[in-house]
């Protein structure tokens, strides 16, 4: 490996916890950040006791149009996919291939 210059390095963040290292210049790496930043949201909000119980949530009413609404999810599916093939998960590439789930 040769030696990075200072751009590239301004772009590299590190995860202390994880020691894994991400470039901010790829998208699927800023997925893996979100979703590794939302868990330990959602973690921390369920040790307070913030999450409010889908049962006894009122229902809302969806502001956007149905097929971005579609589009969203189906690049969001892509996206997970990427993810498991990165990782080598084939069990988790089959589970998102398949329309029942």
């Amino acid at each position: 490996m040769g030696k990075m210059d200072d751009s590239d390095r301004s772009n590299l963040i590190i995860d202390r916890d994880t020691q894994m290292v991400y470039d901010s210049r790829k998208e699927i790496d800023l997925i893996k950040l979100e979703k590794a930043a939302s868990k330990g949201v959602m973690q921390a909000q369920e040790e307070k006791g913030l999450l409010v119980n889908p049962a006894n949530a009122s229902p809302t009413v969806p502001k956007t149009k149905p097929w971005a609404n579609l589009w969203k999810k189906k690049k969001q599916n892509n996206m997970d996919y990427l993810m498991e093939a990165e990782t080598g998960n084939l069990q988790g590439m089959v589970d998102l291939l398949d329309p029942a789930k």
